[in-house]
């Protein structure tokens, strides 16, 4: 089986290294293509210690985020065990690098091995842990038959699985049932999603509902104040600042129009675009340049610079692009209102509590199936707002910001919407514990 595996991933490799060159944009996207290299090319560190150890895998920034609040509980159950922790994309590794990662004795960084049999071999050769934690899923053959095959349980937290997925796994078949059986523990964010790990033969006793670890990721504070010096935008000068967060292609588009049409009732409105891929920043810059209503500024360019003087300073810009990683949390504390992107499009939407634990007004749009069972937390308690395009889109905006008191108490329901769902981390590390016992 594992030579038949490693002869479909390589005979695959031509069609992925195509559809990697046209997502790259001419290769003008480095980042598909430096993970990839690390992947291949960066083995695991070999650990010296001989205590326990517990892998963590995070496939990407999301996971990663989602893992560090785990990973510090994990650090506090287990004092006499080492942690590893995995990513597979460049922007996950970043990530984690410029992230508080737990004071855990000896805890690794590195790059998870493609599923070349010989590769995740070598790798659980090298960590020699004695468990492994898959965060959401992320579920590969070999990797899987190596560890079985080498006494290594693996587990997955915060397990999620789409209707898509489940069908696409449930039509292959008893090779879609084999290799959900291999992992000895799934830990389901909910009931959906369990009842479709059980659809593709996990017994219940190997199955959880221990709810998701992203309700309990804590938001990073800054200085709201030394954001908007930098800017510009500091005083009682700032004036209203709507931010699309996590946007996609012709979701930016829609905010730069919505800013112009109300650009003669709300003249000091600021945008704040944070796309979700940051390769990205370039284009939206320049969108935001076409525009015409004034000076649009990376955050790179200011972040690392004195706040401006109070005269002869360059213009404060009426744009901010985003564009570096781990920085939502900075720009969503200082928005007067939040749109979470990915939304507007049929992507899926993206995470509704980072904006709402600041207590902000947050707006999303009709595709959220990513998020469904989030979205309608909030929607039942009036804590978001769903809008069907870009025309509702605009009208909400106008009422909110036209409507001080109406926006406080929007941004009031969602930090308490926020606050009902933490407590995953707790129950995730109790069931771990009574797995490795």
């Amino acid at each position: 089986m594992r030579f038949l595996l490693d002869l479909i991933y390589l005979l695959a490799a031509p069609f992925i290294l195509a559809a990697l060159f046209l997502k790259s944009r001419l290769f003008t996207g480095k980042r598909y293509f430096a993970g990839l290299k690390r992947r291949l090319a960066v083995p695991a560190p070999r650990r010296v210690s001989e205590r326990p150890c517990l892998w963590v895998h995070a496939v990407s920034v999301g996971e990663v985020r989602t893992a560090l609040p785990l990973l510090a509980a994990l650090a506090e159950a287990f004092p006499e065990w080492d942690l590893a922790l995995s990513t597979s994309t460049e922007t996950g590794f970043e990530a984690a690098a410029k992230s508080a990662l737990p004071a855990a004795p000896a805890l690794q960084l590195f790059y998870m091995p493609l599923d070349l049999s010989w590769l995740v071999r070598r790798a659980l050769r090298a960590v020699r842990s004695k468990a492994v934690v898959l965060v959401e899923l992320e579920l590969w053959p070999n990797f899987l038959l190596a560890a079985r095959d080498l006494g290594i349980p693996v587990f997955v937290a915060n397990g999620r699985l789409t209707e898509r997925s489940a069908r696409r796994y449930r039509s292959a078949g008893f090779l879609g049932r084999l290799l959900f059986s291999l992992p000895a523990g799934y830990a389901a964010q909910n009931q959906a999603y369990a009842g479709r790990f059980a659809s593709l033969g996990v017994p219940a006793d190997r199955l959880r509902i221990l709810g998701n670890l992203k309700y309990d990721v804590r938001s990073k504070t800054f200085l709201p104040r030394e954001t908007l010096g930098r800017l510009g935008w500091g005083g009682g000068e700032a004036g209203p600042i709507l931010m699309g967060g996590c946007t996609h292609p012709g979701e930016e588009a829609a905010l730069i129009e919505l800013i112009r049409d109300l650009e003669p009732r709300l003249p000091g409105l600021k945008g704040i675009l944070a796309p979700r891929h940051i390769e990205r920043a370039g284009e939206v810059l320049e969108a935001c340049q076409r525009s015409g209503l004034g000076l649009a500024r990376r955050w790179s360019e200011l972040a690392g610079a004195p706040p401006p003087a109070s005269s002869g300073a360059v213009p404060a810009p009426r744009f901010l692009v985003v564009d570096q990683i781990g920085e939502l949390d900075r720009f969503y504390q200082i928005a007067g209102i939040a749109f979470v992107g990915g939304s507007l499009i049929p992507y899926g939407g993206h995470n509704l509590l980072e904006p709402a634990r600041f207590g902000k007004p947050v707006l999303f749009g009709p595709f959220i199936f990513n998020f469904a069972d989030l979205a309608q937390h909030f929607l039942e308690r009036r804590a978001a707002v769903q809008v069907e395009g870009k025309e509702r889109l605009r009208q909400e905006v106008e009422h909110l910001l036209s409507s001080p008191a109406e926006r406080e108490d929007l941004g009031r329901r969602a930090a308490q919407a926020a606050g009902e769902l933490q407590g995953a981390v707790e129950r995730h590390v109790e069931w771990l514990r009574e797995k490795l016992r």
